[in-house]
């Protein structure tokens, strides 16, 4: 069994593994963590800190600056083609609907839209084509959002 198998092991026994301040953390539901699994942990200490050391530097998402224009990712790219192919298609959303009972608090509804909005970047950005027709991203500041009432 590879590192990577006991941990991802590990975590379906509801025992995850991660890297704080450089030391080792586990947590576990309680009940969960059992002396055998403590065992595993302790023997295979040393080899989970480098697995978790190294898929941290592989992890890590590097920190573009907004203002200039970025590529697209291959999934944005693949939805881009589409579009081109089919302009104005709505293959890929997903409609829901929900109805709520009772009496609507608009403030916490207007801040919990505006904090989704300004923590999702997906929410503001748009796609636009250069000169040559090649895509790329914009992604716009945060507006607040405002609910009317009907």
């Amino acid at each position: 069994m590879t590192i990577g198998q006991l941990i991802d092991s590990l975590h379906v026994k509801g025992v995850s593994l991660s890297l704080v301040e450089g030391k080792l953390q586990v947590a576990a539901a309680k009940g969960k963590m059992t002396q055998e699994i403590l065992q595993l942990i302790r023997e295979n200490k040393a080899s989970i800190l480098d697995f978790l050391y190294s898929s941290n530097s592989v992890m890590d998402i590097p920190i573009v600056k907004r203002d200039q224009p970025l590529p697209l990712s291959y999934a944005q790219k693949r939805l881009w083609v589409l579009d081109q192919i089919e302009p104005g298609q709505s293959q890929y959303n997903i409609p829901a609907s929900l109805v709520l009972e009772g009496k609507l608090d608009v403030d916490a509804l207007e801040g919990a839209l505006n904090d989704i909005v300004d923590r999702h970047e997906s929410l503001r950005t748009t796609f636009m084509s250069d000169d040559g027709g090649e895509p790329y991203q914009v992604i716009h500041e945060a507006k607040t959002l405002q609910v009317q009432q009907a």
